[in-house]
């Protein structure tokens, strides 16, 4: 802006090309609203302003999350009857998409159709990602045959849109089928389409055909970037193995990328899964060392680890210095300290930590209350319990089969079997599916009072016919079950064929 207001000063003669320059500087620096201002004067000094200008603005606008005054401008362009073009439909409809105005992007790009303004591969691959990161693959599926109809060739960034889409969506066969299409019509893929990939291998536990394609990149000559060496690393961690994280982790910092809050939160998620707090620290300091500030995330995990070792008190502590730091825990947090605290018989610091959530206007959901029913349960305050049962559809919450199971659970520990036993009935009635947890509450809690072996033996019959297993308590108390006339060794055969959970 100063060279061009000396250029002013000194009376240069000024052109349209020179006015797109600054204006386009202007919004290279994100700053929108000036560039507006300077199309004003722009047009002062006589000068036509056209629909490149205004993309470019427009775009801007977007960027900065002034959604509104993109669409005054627009407005304001048609009315000054400047025809929109196909890069600026791009902008408003990416624009919109980014928001999730996905309806009104869809709105937008039968506008442009109707106007006979043709898209190009980057509006059809706008759509196609949008459409299948919801899930809508049919729908994706026409614009790309819409795309074949005109001309237009889906680039990677199209197949990539889709691949992912089908990954999400558990259809691995259909993405490799599209992966060898895609290299048949001449589109090699890039970091992006193995990233896609490997994270979709490790998420299925495939984690050695992950660290296949993985190998395909650098093969190929490419460099993976910092997302594929994190979907590797937590492929990993999710099969418990350590080291090759730790591994890929360290490979990826000597190939000069910069490890980010992300990376290091896999890490240190690994060790807390192995129950390895003393590493997990490490990598924590190492962060911060390193200048990155751990984030809700980081600390989340951090507090999970510690409560599954019970040492909740240096999660505790871990809870406060986040908040020294700024940092808000969400509802995870709380839940993660919470059921952290319970199972470790300190009920009544989960609830003060319950009542602290809703100060800080939090609203807690099902999980929190779970959390804070079970506490009730297993500390006796049954009534109180029953009483936040039975309250939940006042605060627009639906028990769902947790609920419920830890609510039975109560009643048998009680030896309230009447009430235990109609609950499960309640719980059918409103479409909820027991699972073998329920069951095994059930036929424990009969078997424990003694009272009904029969009925018992009506839970396990159920769980048979569902392919429920019996856990390895469930199974000790009924073989040591005895009929009057000795042991039933039918049952008792039975018993042991039947599967077991540990």
């Amino acid at each position: 802006m100063d060279l061009f207001n000396k250029i002013l000063d000194y009376r240069y003669p000024i052109d349209v090309l020179t006015y797109k320059i600054v204006i386009d500087g202007i919004c290279t620096n994100e700053n929108a609203n000036a560039a507006l201002r300077f199309m004003g004067k722009m047009e002062k000094s006589e000068f036509r302003v056209d629909v490149n200008v205004c993309s470019m603005i427009i775009d801007s606008f977007f960027k900065e999350n002034q959604v509104n005054e993109a669409f005054n401008l627009f407005r304001e362009m048609v009315a000054k009857n400047i025809q929109p073009d196909v890069v600026m439909y791009n902008s408003l409809i990416h624009g919109l998409c980014r928001f999730g105005r996905h309806k009104e992007a869809m709105s937008l790009f039968e506008k442009m159709m109707s106007q006979n303004v043709s898209p190009n591969v980057r509006t059809c691959s706008i759509l196609v990602d949008v459409l299948s990161k919801q899930g809508k693959m049919k729908e994706a599926f026409q614009i790309v045959e819409m795309m074949s109809q005109t001309g237009v060739k889906p680039n990677v960034v199209t197949y990539n849109s889709l691949i992912h889409g089908l990954c999400n969506l558990g259809q691995w066969n259909e993405a490799t089928k599209l992966s060898h299409e895609m290299v048949s019509h001449g589109i090699s893929p890039d970091v992006q389409t193995y990233s896609i990939l490997i994270d979709y291998k490790c998420k299925e536990g495939k984690i050695d055909e992950a660290h296949h394609i993985f190998e395909m990149i650098t093969e190929k000559g490419d460099e993976p970037d910092i997302i594929t060496y994190s979907s590797l690393m937590d492929g990993y961690c999710l099969q418990g193995r350590m080291e090759e994280a730790k591994r890929v982790f360290d490979s990826m910092v000597v190939k000069g990328h910069e490890a980010d809050i992300c990376s290091y939160n896999i890490l240190i998620n690994c060790y807390c899964k192995a129950t390895k707090m003393d590493e997990a620290i490490q990598i924590f300091n190492e962060m911060q060392s390193k200048r990155l500030k751990p984030n809700t995330t980081t600390y989340t995990t951090l507090i999970g680890g510690f409560c599954k070792v019970g040492e909740v008190s240096e999660a505790k502590d871990l809870f406060k210095d986040m908040l020294a730091r700024g940092e808000r825990p969400n509802l995870f947090t709380y839940g993660t300290l919470m059921d952290g605290l319970c199972n470790n018989d300190r009920f009544e610091e989960a609830n003060e930590l319950y009542n602290q959530l809703e100060k800080n206007g939090l609203k807690a959901d099902i999980v929190i209350y779970n959390i804070i029913l079970d506490g009730m349960c297993k500390t006796e305050k049954l009534f109180e319990a029953k009483e936040l049962f039975y309250s939940l559809s006042t605060k627009n919450l639906q028990p769902n089969t947790r609920t419920y199971n830890i609510m039975i659970n109560g009643y048998c520990k009680a030896g309230m079997l009447d009430e235990a036993e109609a609950l499960f009935h309640v719980m059918v009635e409103k479409n909820l599916v027991p699972n073998d947890f329920t069951f095994n509450i059930l036929t424990q809690g009969f078997l424990v009072q003694g009272i009904d072996a029969n009925m018992a033996m009506h839970f396990v019959n159920t769980m048979i016919e569902k392919g429920f297993s019996l856990t390895a308590e469930t199974t000790s108390k009924l073989l040591n079950l005895h009929a009057p006339s000795g042991p039933n060794h039918e049952r008792i055969n039975m018993l042991l064929n039947f599967p077991q959970k540990a």
